[in-house]
């Protein structure tokens, strides 16, 4: 892969450009999900959830069930949990944070896990290396 430590700061600066658009043309931050955000994926009501292998990955794949979202889907890879030096459960268990942290303890957040027989959330504690999705637009 690329190790930019490797690059003179030009050829860092050139390299970073290719892939990033200019920053007059962000108009829409990404950020973190908040708890609600996430809860929508592991709630019935508004998304269906199945246990799938994606190009050689396992994971889950999420899809609305509500009009106007039934062709709107994401993949999450099962990409364990970061736990000291070590990744541990990578294809066996995904865990996704949220922005949201737990009001009765602030060292804990919100976040999403998933199994092979099991989606849901609850709240951990923040110094595990649990995976992120951002999003894109304004928390509402």
């Amino acid at each position: 892969g690329c190790r930019p430590s490797r690059y003179a700061p030009s050829v860092r600066k050139v390299v970073i450009s290719r892939l990033m658009p200019p920053l007059s043309t962000v108009t829409v931050p990404w950020r973190m999900p908040t708890s609600d955000e996430i809860g929508k994926l592991v709630n019935a009501e508004y998304c269906r959830s199945t246990w799938t292998n994606l190009y050689g990955t396992a994971g889950r794949l999420v899809t609305g069930v509500q009009a106007g979202y039934t062709d709107k889907s994401i993949f999450l890879p099962a990409a364990g949990v970061g736990l000291d030096s070590d990744n541990n459960y990578v294809g066996e268990y995904g865990y996704y944070w949220s922005s949201t942290p737990n009001p009765s303890n602030p060292s804990y957040a919100w976040r999403d896990l998933f199994y092979l027989g099991k989606f849901q959330q609850d709240t951990y504690h923040r110094n595990r290396g649990n995976s992120v999705r951002p999003v894109r637009g304004f928390a509402k």
